[in-house]
């Protein structure tokens, strides 16, 4: 399942992750301290929206788009 999540660094970046909610990120993820991998929900200047790895020590906060 991929959910819309926003991540908190120093800007917002909004991408679709494949979880199901904050509670999956949290356990999985964040607890585990394994890499967050998701596609930004905005197209670049090319028009594709990118595939992005994040480390978790990265992120400020997560809210969840939908």
């Amino acid at each position: 399942m991929r959910a819309r999540f926003c991540l908190g660094f120093s800007e917002q970046i909004d991408l679709e992750i494949d979880a199901p909610n904050l509670q999956f990120l949290s356990s999985n993820w964040l607890m585990g301290r394994k890499p967050i991998i998701g596609h930004l929900c905005q197209p670049d200047e090319d028009g594709i929206c990118r595939e992005v790895l994040i480390h978790p020590y990265k992120v400020n906060c997560i809210i969840s788009l939908d």
